[in-house]
């Protein structure tokens, strides 16, 4: 049994591996907590394998070897998911399966967020620390970030803009498509296939011009992204500045803009473990697990998984303005 969970700007996925090591019927649980449910448009089910990158090469691998000696599975099969089979009601998921001795499957799916949820709260009910960024006109612009403890590591990458544009209508277009885009589903689960039948807005596309101009002594990429969720845009050229570590840091980068006030683009990507309790229920024992839901996996005896391993991650953009 693995788990991956990623919280991001556009959403909460998840995706979890079941393997059976005999002939079994098996039920998988995800409850996610109310301040993710809240904040999501709808939920997309993943018929499709691997949604997350879970590299199921390599498992299959790690598999064979840790059953080798007590159960005899010469080779796992991963089979695909059937989206009908899944079952939402107000956070809660359910997905049962018949699966053979040595098969896999995955359970994945994806909510949509409406909005962001303000604070990142672990399964254990802790508040999650998350970067802090600002940015000061001194003699030079000066872009300050925290990245607190917590992390078993992480990633992040400062993007400045070489051209920065701002408009009003561009910015109250980008809104308006992306409420467009959310009610065309409503609050249910949809699968990628009912997706593709839904009418999809045209994107807005933001003006050629630009208000400010910026430099910086980064490496220079290109982005096709807006700059995060914001109805600020770019050239798509930027200076950009990347880091890493596992403990916490600050970051600082300094620039130079000349015309209207400047605007950052930070990235941070985190890792984290998740976390595990034991439920017995008579002579039966099951594991409740996760990062940011609570997830159990059990057979129709009420026993649950013999290998729990769950991690996730948090992918967030930060815009930083004055």
């Amino acid at each position: 049994m693995r788990s991956v969970e990623r919280l991001d700007d556009t959403g909460y996925s998840t995706e979890l591996l079941v393997c059976s090591l005999k002939d079994q019927d098996v039920k998988v649980e995800a409850v996610v907590p109310k301040w993710i449910d809240s904040s999501v448009a709808f939920y997309i089910a993943y018929s499709h394998l691997d949604y997350l990158g879970l590299l199921w090469g390599e498992i299959r691998e790690e598999l064979a070897n840790e059953t080798s000696k007590d159960w005899n599975i010469g080779s796992f099969e991963l089979v695909k998911p059937d989206p009908k089979k899944i079952t939402y009601s107000k956070g809660r998921f359910t997905y049962s399966d018949h699966l053979k001795k040595g098969q896999c499957t995955v359970f994945s799916f994806k909510g949509v967020f409406k909005e962001l949820p303000n604070v990142v709260y672990l399964r254990d009910g802790k508040e999650l620390p998350l970067p802090e960024a600002s940015l000061t006109k001194r003699s030079d612009w000066l872009f300050f970030a925290r990245v607190p403890e917590g992390y078993e590591g992480w990633n992040a990458s400062v993007m400045i803009p070489k051209r920065l544009g701002r408009s009003k209508e561009f910015e109250k277009a980008y809104m308006e498509y992306f409420r467009e885009l959310l009610g065309q589903v409503g609050k249910r689960v949809v699968t990628e296939e009912e997706l593709g039948h839904i009418k999809i807005p045209d994107e807005p596309i933001p003006p050629g011009e630009y208000c400010a101009e910026l430099r910086a002594n980064g490496s220079e990429v290109s982005s096709t992204r807006l700059m995060g969720s914001s109805g600020l845009y770019s050239d798509g050229n930027y200076y950009s500045f990347e880091y890493s570590g596992k403990d916490g840091e600050m970051i600082s980068v300094s620039f130079t803009s000349n015309g209207c006030n400047p605007a950052i683009w930070f990235t941070f990507a985190g890792n984290l473990m998740g976390t595990g309790t034991t439920v017995l229920e008579g002579e039966h024992a099951r594991s409740i697990f996760g990062v940011f839901s609570n997830f159990s996996v059990y057979n129709e005896n009420g026993d649950g998984p013999l290998f729990v391993d769950s991690s996730g991650y948090v992918v967030l953009d930060f815009i930083v303005e004055p």
